[in-house]
């Protein structure tokens, strides 16, 4: 009895880590796929411009200290002797330093305004409770030169 053979299939691309990454951090790709025969190599893609990035038999591509030039949309293609199969793009992105301290710059402007608006505040109800008493004792002072 002899089992079909079959060129790669659900072919996919995971990130670790996923979602916005960190200029400068380490990010691994990493290509998996069903294939009978195994797959014999995987070539990465990086779709803008559709340059081949690496093939071989490694099913990983790792950025050491990755930079904002290595945005974009990845997929890996896995191939067999029988033929090979794409995986969706995936999106990987990366935040340079200088959006992350735009960030944090513009959390820290907001506390700080946010702190003037609280103290002014508090001025402002010291002042009128000031003006409050200073007129309680004026009107009592005058009551008793009137008697």
């Amino acid at each position: 009895m002899s089992s079909s053979l079959d060129p790669p299939k659900n072919t996919t691309v995971v990130s670790v880590p996923s979602g916005e990454i960190t200029e400068g951090s380490n990010v691994t790709l990493t290509c998996m796929s069903e294939a009978d025969p195994p797959v014999l190599t995987y070539t990465w893609i990086k779709k803008s411009g559709a340059a081949e990035l690496e093939s071989g038999e490694e099913n990983t591509l790792t950025f050491s200290r990755i930079r904002s030039e290595d945005s974009g949309e990845y997929l890996c293609r896995a191939a067999n002797r029988i033929g090979h199969h794409d995986s969706p793009g995936v999106t990987v992105e990366v935040l340079t330093m200088a959006h992350d301290q735009t960030i944090m710059i513009a959390v820290l402007v907001g506390v700080a305004v946010c702190g003037i608006v609280v103290l002014l505040c508090v001025i402002w109800r010291f002042r009128q409770s000031t003006i409050v008493a200073t007129n309680t004792k004026r009107t009592s002072s005058e009551d008793k030169q009137v008697t």
